[in-house]
């Protein structure tokens, strides 16, 4: 199986050219072994597991500068970048377009910048900037959502994707927290069905998934077939997120060959690489 992975995290060793952020706190222990090396990236792909990969801004550590990532997949035609920005800033729309069209990144991603703000790094004015320049590219949003802000994100998502019908959308990481906290169908709620039936919306699961099912025991194989009957195979996609100790990227490529076998071989096929593909313009 060849595998494509769409949430690929990445530091680099070099920290003069590619320093944190002033403001970024202290890394906790094993924050920085979660994300992956560029030598252990380079690595992995020479290794084809994964085959390519979508490299996802790490702003605990860079806040809004991207150059890490979008150097990256400048430099090479198996890695594509998602770069953050500040959408609460009146020039979010500007910074997006720098990103998107002076730097090649192939999509943005949103997340609330700090635990209890207002939706205005979705929804604000100067988000809608920020998704009005990712439009006129054609390019992918991705959008992560905390357990604590998770209905309202989903609801204020679902006014932005019928005021923007085109837009190919990532929801990161399913259900995670439901998930671990037993929620019924696998935190298949109200809340999520208000955006899922939105044909442009792709399902993202991840490394993190996997371990989050095992401490609540249950099969990662029935949390994707699960969504999989709900929404089609073609909406869904896997990347590796954070991954813990001891754990590198083709072990996790291993894991999520492991978690499509409850699905055919097209299927399986299409979580973990066509779907990747189309959205992000791999060879396929």
């Amino acid at each position: 199986m060849i595998v494509l992975d769409a949430h690929a995290l990445v530091l680099s060793a070099d920290r003069m050219r590619y320093p944190f952020a002033g403001d970024a706190p202290p890394p906790q222990p094993g924050e920085l072994e979660a994300c992956t090396e560029v030598a252990g990236l380079r690595q992995a792909l020479a290794d084809r597991a994964p085959a390519g990969a979508v490299l996802v801004q790490r702003n605990r550590f860079h806040g809004h500068d991207n150059s890490l990532i979008c150097d990256l997949a400048a430099a090479s035609p198996v890695l594509r970048a998602l770069c953050s920005v500040d959408a609460r800033r009146a020039d979010a729309g500007a910074m997006a377009r720098h990103w998107l069209e002076a730097r090649g990144a192939h999509g943005l991603r949103f997340m609330e910048p700090e635990k209890g703000s207002d939706l205005g790094w979705l929804a604000g004015d100067a988000a809608r900037d920020a998704w009005r320049a990712a439009a006129e590219r054609g390019a992918v949003m991705d959008i992560h959502v905390f357990p604590w802000n998770r209905v309202e994100a989903l609801a204020a998502l679902a006014g932005l994707l019928r005021d923007f019908p085109d837009m190919p959308v990532l929801l990161d990481n399913l259900g995670n927290a439901a998930i671990e906290a037993g929620a019924p169908d696998f935190g298949i709620d109200a809340a999520l069905r208000g955006v899922i039936d939105h044909p442009r919306l792709t399902l993202k699961f991840s490394d993190m998934t996997v371990q989050r099912a095992g401490r609540a025991g249950l099969e990662p194989t029935d949390i994707v077939a699960r969504f999989a009957a709900l929404v089609g195979a073609e909406r869904l996609a896997w990347g590796s997120d954070v991954l813990p100790a001891g754990v590198d990227l083709g072990m996790a490529v291993e894991r999520a060959i492991d978690t499509t076998a409850g699905l055919d071989e097209a299927a399986g096929r299409a979580v973990l690489h066509d779907n990747v593909a189309a959205l992000f313009g791999f060879a396929a």
